[in-house]
């Protein structure tokens, strides 16, 4: 992101799903109190509506019934809702001169907020089409709303006939930032390739000391980032082959790794034959596949997220790259042989007498069975014993130990199919902020009732092959050639998918029953309390 994400509570209402404010300035909040993932009955949430203290709404007017001018106050004015719909009666009534003068003076208007003149710019747009071009160049040229002229501009790639390159290419010199992002998504969708070479070097991507994660603002990867994929629209192949050894030799490779053209290949095979460089090398190795062309399937709720592609497949050139690979590794020096190999496994790629190498991809420890501590003390304690109410009404009169909870969520074999912290290896549900999402009732029941509720997207699936197997778990990821799932003994299983004979979906969980039998309700609630500790940073 570009910012640094907050949050601001402005109300507290359980579980709330959906947020919208009417034209008249009240605020409607959806709440889904007491349902769950199926049918609960009738009685399930609500809608509340929250206005200002001293605000008094006033009723919006019939947009259809009153003049421009009281169109143009509205499309101005401080509500969006008001914005929204005196645009659309605007355009309902069709162009005039009279109504292209006002917007235009709105537009330029330094007095008029800047949403309003933004919203006089589109509906400009829209209300002349391509022969709106003429105004949004001028408009282009104020500082104040370059960004929105040029975007305008674009904005419909059906009206760009006459639209020249040169003014979008000036943008990318702005000193503002935003302004530079809107010129190269523009460049893209004009598709003019002779602008290639000036967008070239904002695909640069900086040099960090510290990567940042993914939700750490990171303003400096986005020029980069929009450069690269306007120029991947444009497919300028000759430009970015001929840069290749310049000063922008990284930002082009950047680029050509989501090219798939065989001129590309037989270059970046050629070069590597002669300089065998290790970004040379991983771009022709990323260009192997391709992404399969979308078949109208249903991708499931657990995509093959290793990458770069869901549905690999080869291509016309794929032989290509392999033949170039092997060239260039003849004589190559055994550490660039093994970079080539690692690429290859991260890739997922076997190639004939040139060995896939092991996966460098970090693992979320070792694949084997689960095992559950024998439980100590006395009998008479144990949620076994005593049931599940009496164990739920213990546990909650219980100050959990979060260090003792963490404990047990080992020992009681939680982590085998559990992630606790956001970035880990994805497997089962994900229990970071747990605590926000159900009420402490609600998590001891899944504890001690796994069958009563079914988190979403962890159904359990009985698989068949061909050859007569059976495998039982919940999917974890699913990719064009192969299910990945967890058994419920916690072993990742990879099943084919063209092994698979029968897919059948079980109405149990695959968490086990009784997993929490051999606890006293005071360790459930120590277990409570770990789980509630689980927040997200």
């Amino acid at each position: 992101p570009t910012f640094d994400a907050h949050q601001e509570t402005f109300l507290t209402i359980p579980r709330p799903t959906d947020i919208d404010v009417d034209a008249s300035g009240r605020m409607y909040v959806a709440s889904w109190r007491g349902g769950k993932f199926s049918y609960s009955g009738s009685n399930v949430g609500f809608v509340v509506q929250i206005v200002p203290e001293g605000f008094n709404p006033e009723p919006f007017p019939d947009v259809t019934k009153i003049d421009d001018a009281a169109l143009f106050d509205l499309l101005i004015g401080p509500s969006q809702q008001q914005n929204l719909h005196a645009q659309f009666e605007l355009l309902r009534r069709g162009p005039s001169a009279a109504r292209t003068a006002k917007l235009n003076a709105l537009a330029g208007d330094k007095t008029v907020p800047l949403a309003g003149r933004v919203a006089a710019i589109f509906t400009l747009k829209q209300l002349n089409g391509a022969e709106a071009q003429a105004d949004l160049l001028k408009l282009a040229a104020n500082a104040d709303v370059a960004e929105f002229a040029l975007r305008a501009l674009t904005d419909r790639t059906s009206e760009l006939k006459g639209l020249k390159k040169d003014v979008f290419v000036n943008a990318l010199d702005s000193k503002k930032t935003r302004v530079q992002a809107q010129a190269l998504i523009s460049l893209g969708r004009l598709g003019d390739a002779t602008a290639a070479s000036a967008m070239l070097p904002h695909a640069t991507v900086p040099k960090l000391e510290k990567v940042p994660a993914q939700n750490e603002p990171n303003p400096g990867a986005v020029i980069p980032h929009l450069a690269t994929r306007a120029l991947v629209a444009i497919k300028p192949v000759d430009t970015l082959l001929g840069s290749l050894d310049g000063t922008h030799e990284a930002a082009a490779l950047s680029v050509l790794k989501y090219i798939h053209d065989d001129k590309v290949v037989a270059a970046l095979s050629a070069r590597a034959a002669v300089k065998p460089d290790p970004a040379t090398l991983a771009t022709l190795v990323r260009l192997y596949h391709r992404e399969g062309d979308y078949s109208q399937g249903w991708w499931g709720t657990r995509p093959d997220t290793t990458g770069p592609y869901y549905a690999r497949e080869k291509w016309s050139s794929s032989d290509k790259v392999e033949a170039g690979l092997k060239t260039a590794l003849a004589n190559a020096p055994k550490a660039t042989v093994d970079g080539v190999k690692t690429q290859l496994a991260r890739h997922k790629i076997s190639l004939k007498d040139l060995p896939a190498g092991t996966a460098v991809a970090g693992t979320d420890g070792a694949n084997a069975p689960f095992k559950i501590t024998a439980p100590t003390g006395d009998p008479k304690n144990w949620i076994a014993t005593l049931g599940e109410k009496k164990s739920i009404e213990r546990a909650l009169k219980t100050k959990g130990n979060v260090a003792r909870g963490k404990k047990f969520f080992t020992t009681q074999a939680c982590i085998a199919c559990h992630t606790t912290a956001d970035g880990q290896s994805p497997k089962g549900p994900h229990l970071v902020d747990i605590g926000k999402r159900y009420k402490p009732t609600e998590l001891l029941q899944s504890i001690l009732n796994p069958n009563a509720v079914i988190a979403q997207g962890f159904d359990t699936y009985a698989f068949t092959t061909k050859d007569k197997e059976t495998h039982v778990g919940f999917v974890t990821r699913e990719s064009n050639d192969t299910i990945s799932i967890r058994t419920a003994v916690g072993v990742a299983v990879d099943i084919p998918t063209g092994q698979i004979a029968k897919r059948e979906k079980i109405a149990y969980s695959s968490m086990p029953p009784g997993l929490a039998a051999g606890l006293t309700p005071e360790q459930l609630a120590d277990l409570l309390a770990y789980l509630q500790s689980l927040k997200s940073k």
